[in-house]
């Protein structure tokens, strides 16, 4: 009888997740002693989005594509990523020479 979930891909799903829990905090634990307890509230809701985002798409997504679909979304993907970033470096530079401009 197959299940909708797998409780063997779920499995090792919940233990990737557990793992980058653990080293994120230890990180947080590190670097930041006295702001732990919020950030690793943060870092656990962090964890668990993950970890159902990538079951999500690895396991229902990533099947039904088809290679031209994959290559699609990876341009369209990269396109967006490229125009986002260069759209946020141009307006810190038109910023920082306003703000010189300003200072002169």
């Amino acid at each position: 009888m197959k299940t909708a979930v797998s409780n063997k891909q779920f499995r090792f799903y919940l233990k990737i997740g557990l793992g980058y829990l653990l080293l994120w905090l230890f990180v947080d634990l590190v670097s930041e002693t006295h702001t732990f307890f919020p950030r690793a509230a943060n870092e656990t809701w962090k964890a668990v989005y993950l970890v159902a985002v990538n079951y999500l798409f690895f396991e229902f997504v990533l099947p039904r594509l088809s290679r031209k679909k994959i290559l699609l979304s990876f341009i369209l993907g990269a396109s967006s990523l490229i125009s986002s970033s260069t759209y946020e470096a141009v307006s810190k530079c038109f910023l920082f020479v306003r703000q010189s401009s300003a200072i002169k």
